[in-house]
């Protein structure tokens, strides 16, 4: 079940119209979060929570969105972005990495700042409307627009995590917040934004007063990048 759960949490991680004052969580669930898309001018499903990630059934409409997401059972419903990025390199990075894959390709779909919010459904093709995730607060444009389409100034996506190649690296069988074990949280064994992102807000995953994160860096000091790094 971590699994099918994980990929829910994929949604595009979208911050809303109402800006700095929904930039955070409250650990609280869907409603009222910041990926609470029900009242917003360009959610063509207005008053719907779900539709703008996810369709109840697929007829066939979402098998071309999906392309390039490796995992199944998502009913996604919204277009991906098709750029090829600039990946993140370093000379301590020893884990496989490559253009985005599973749930951080979804998430990409509305940050990197390419694809219209509202391409959904039948809107996918040709959605209704234009406006793009820097109209509505360029803060959450991942890459930043500066950055064009480089992810080399966030941290690595889609990137292997596997301790046996780095020493600094802890046991997939430790535990990130109470979400659970780092192994439960991979997507094909990869990095991906829902590793440290809850994105539903979901009661006991999500930090409250935090970016949706599984566990707060500031309660504990760097709490969680300590969570997988040994420092």
């Amino acid at each position: 079940m971590k699994k099918l759960t994980l990929g829910f949490m994929a949604m595009a991680l979208v911050i809303g119209i109402s800006g700095i004052a929904m930039a955070n969580g409250l650990g609280a669930g869907i409603t009222g979060s910041p990926h609470d898309f029900s009242a917003e001018l360009w959610n063509t499903r207005t008053g719907e929570l779900c539709r703008v990630c996810h369709v109840p059934h697929d007829h066939n409409r979402t098998l071309a969105i999906q392309t390039g997401i490796e995992t199944n059972g998502l009913l996604w419903n919204h277009k991906l972005s098709d750029v090829s990025y600039t990946l993140y390199a370093s000379p301590t990075l020893n884990g496989a990495i490559a253009q985005p894959t599973g749930t951080a390709k979804m998430c990409l779909g509305c940050h990197d700042g390419t694809v219209a919010l509202g391409a959904m459904d039948s809107k996918a093709v040709a959605p209704s409307t234009t406006t793009v995730i820097q109209d509505v607060d360029a803060g959450y444009q991942t890459p930043s627009a500066a950055m064009g389409v480089s992810l080399q100034g966030t941290h690595p996506i889609s990137v292997t995590y596997d301790p046996t190649l780095d020493a600094g690296l802890k046991a997939t069988t430790e535990t990130i917040g109470t979400s659970g074990t780092i192994a439960s949280l991979l997507d094909g064994g990869k990095v991906q934004c829902s590793t440290c992102h809850d994105v539903h807000d979901s009661v006991g995953e999500a930090v409250a007063n935090t970016h949706l994160l599984r566990q707060s860096n500031t309660a504990t000091a760097s709490g969680l990048c300590l969570a997988c790094h040994i420092k």
